[in-house]
C-alpha cells in the first residue's frame, strides 16, 4: 500500500486510499510495547525499558506512570477503574500496581502455595475482567505457571488446577494477547512444539485444553488468541523468523476451541496479535496489519507497517510500533 506522507505540528498522518493512519509519538526513546490497552481516552504501553507510558489521546500528551528502580521489559498491561497492573517478563516475574495519575506505585513477586517468593519464571499474559483476574506464564518443572485474582489483581494465588506441559511448549509473549478472561471463563494459548488452547470455567480449578494445527516448531505457534463469543475465537501466529509466510498462521473455531479451521486467505505474514471489535477482527506483526469482516475466513491487507500489539476504542485501532511510536487507524466500518 503506497502513502502520501503530510506532516503536522506533534504527529504525521499517512493517507492510504480511504484509510487515514496518524503517527502518535509517546517517547522520543528507542522504545517499543508490547502491551498496549486504551481506556479514559488515554493509551497504557507497557515498553521494554520497564515503564509504563500513558498518552493522553486529548492532550496529546505522555507521561510515565510507574518509575520503578530497576524494573525491566513490560510485555502486558490491564486496568480497571481505580487502577493499572503491569508485568515484567524476563528472568524476574516483577508485577507493578499503579493508580491512573501515577501516583502510587507497588512492586512485587508472586508467591508459590508455599508463601515463597516466585522471581525465575517468564510471565507472557495478564487479564482483568471485573474482579477477577488471570495470569499465565512459562512453565516450571514441567507445568505452566497459572495465577488468579479475585480482587482485580490486588492479590494473586496459583491456580488449584494445573496443566502439564508438552515437551518444547510455552506461551509468547509477543503482545501480552495470549491470555484472555470472557463472561468469568479463562482462557489461554500456548505455542512451539506444541501448540493448544487452554479453558477453565471455575478460576483455574480444572481446565480443558484443545490442540491448534500450528507448524511443530520453536519459533511458530500460536502468538494472540481474540474471542468472538464462547464458540466462536480466532488465533494467529506462526513463525515469527518468517514474517512474510502466510503458511498456518491464522486458525479459527466455532465450537469452541474443540477444531480449528484454517483461512482460505489468511494474514499476509506472521502474526503476533488479533483483536475484535465491531464485527472484525484485526491483526497485526512484523510485515504489517490485516482484517477480517468474514470471521477469519479471509484477509486483506491494511498496511505494511511493523507492528506489535493492538488495542481500540469506539472508532479507532491503535497498534503499538517501534521508536516509541503508535499507529493510529480508522475502524474499516
Amino acid at each position: 500500500m503506497r502513502f502520501i506522507l503530510v506532516v503536522f505540528i506533534g504527529f504525521n498522518v499517512f493517507v492510504g486510499f480511504s484509510q487515514v493512519v496518524e503517527i502518535i509519538n509517546y517517547s522520543k526513546e528507542k522504545v517499543h510495547a508490547r502491551g498496549i490497552a486504551c481506556a479514559k481516552n488515554k493509551l497504557l504501553l507497557a515498553c521494554n525499558d520497564g515503564y509504563l507510558y500513558a498518552h493522553d489521546l486529548i492532550k496529546r500528551q505522555s507521561v510515565v506512570l510507574n518509575p520503578i528502580e530497576g524494573a525491566r521489559e513490560l510485555r502486558d498491561v490491564a486496568f480497571t477503574n481505580s487502577h493499572l497492573i503491569t508485568m515484567q517478563s524476563g528472568d524476574e516475574a516483577l508485577i507493578i500496581q499503579t493508580d491512573w495519575e501515577g501516583k502510587s506505585n507497588t512492586a512485587f513477586y508472586l508467591r508459590t502455595s508455599n508463601n515463597e517468593e516466585l522471581k525465575n519464571v517468564f510471565l507472557d499474559g495478564i487479564a482483568i475482567e471485573k474482579k477477577l483476574g488471570f495470569l499465565m506464564g512459562d512453565p516450571i518443572d514441567g507445568y505452566f505457571t497459572l495465577y488468579y485474582s479475585t480482587n482485580a489483581g490486588i492479590d494473586w494465588k496459583p491456580c488449584q488446577g494445573k496443566i502439564k506441559a508438552f515437551n518444547g511448549e510455552a506461551g509468547f509473549a509477543a503482545s501480552g494477547s495470549t491470555v484472555q478472561i470472557y463472561d468469568g471463563v479463562f482462557y489461554f494459548v500456548s505455542g512451539g512444539l506444541k501448540s493448544r488452547i487452554h479453558i477453565s470455567k471455575n478460576k483455574g480449578k480444572t481446565w480443558e485444553s484443545f490442540e491448534i494445527p500450528f507448524e511443530s516448531k520453536e519459533s511458530a505457534g500460536a502468538f494472540s488468541l481474540a474471542i468472538k463469543d464462547k464458540q466462536n475465537m480466532l488465533v494467529v501466529g506462526g513463525d515469527y523468523t518468517k514474517a512474510t509466510s502466510q503458511e498456518k498462521n491464522c486458525f479459527f473455531t466455532a465450537d469452541g476451541g474443540k477444531s480449528w479451521q484454517t483461512c482460505t486467505v489468511p494474514p499476509t505474514g506472521y502474526r503476533s496479535c488479533v483483536i475484535y471489535t465491531d464485527g472484525i477482527y484485526y491483526a497485526c506483526g512484523t510485515n504489517g496489519m490485516d482484517y477480517s469482516e468474514d470471521n477469519g475466513l479471509t484477509w486483506k491487507n491494511l498496511n505494511d507497517f511493523n507492528t506489535f500489539s493492538m488495542a481500540f476504542d469506539t472508532q479507532f485501532i491503535y497498534a503499538s510500533s517501534l521508536n516509541g511510536k503508535v499507529i493510529k487507524l480508522k475502524k474499516v466500518k
